[in-house]
């Protein structure tokens, strides 16, 4: 699916809505193990076409993977607003990535002059709204065994193509903790069977 047929999957857009969007967006691609401290750096709106990527925090020797988006999903970036120096947003590929990007100001310019298009664009956000909840939610309430859980049913895409560390640091668990958690799974699940 293309960036104007995400939206338009949303909600029905106008033809010059289509043809504004696609003048702000450019669309790029990413090999896997780059990293993007630039486009992190700004106020960005991403769309990955195909792939997958994660956002990460580096800070105090620590990276802390703080999101994975897949295909077909939306990422916004922007500068820390933490009022001291730290590299806090960077965006790393985990497989060959075809994204959009553009300014996030000149998608609020859009959604101004195009309300079919501000439509699309609170749906969206609405969307990643829930789901940047339901995770806060997670890794703030349910142990370590219960996020390994949900994060495999709701992300599975994400669960089996990301490296284990990266997601190991996402839900806050080290990576030992993960292997060891993911060992006992697969035991109840012989033991099960036999």
């Amino acid at each position: 699916m293309k960036l104007h047929q995400a939206f338009a999957s949303i909600c029905d857009l106008s033809p010059s809505a289509i043809a504004d969007l696609e003048a702000i967006f450019i669309c790029q691609s990413g090999e896997k193990g780059i990293s993007l401290l630039s486009i992190a750096q700004q106020n960005k709106v991403i769309w990955i076409e195909t792939g997958l990527l994660r956002a990460y925090a580096y800070y105090d020797g620590y990276d802390t993977t703080t999101w994975f988006v897949a295909s077909q999903e939306l990422l916004y970036t922007n500068p820390a607003e933490t009022g001291h120096e730290l590299s806090y947003s960077h965006v790393e590929f985990l497989e060959k990535t075809i994204y959009w990007t553009c300014d996030w100001d000149a998608l609020q310019h859009l959604y101004t002059k195009h309300p079919d298009l501000n439509t699309a664009g609170q749906t969206w956000v609405e969307w990643l709204l829930r789901r940047y909840s339901n995770m806060l939610y997670l890794l703030r309430v349910l142990t370590p065994i219960e996020r390994l859980e949900y994060f495999e049913q709701h992300h599975p895409k994400v669960y089996l193509s990301a490296p284990l560390k990266y997601v190991a640091s996402f839900l806050g668990i080290a990576p030992e903790t993960l292997s060891r958690l993911r060992r006992k799974r697969l035991e109840r699940a012989k033991a099960r069977k036999s």
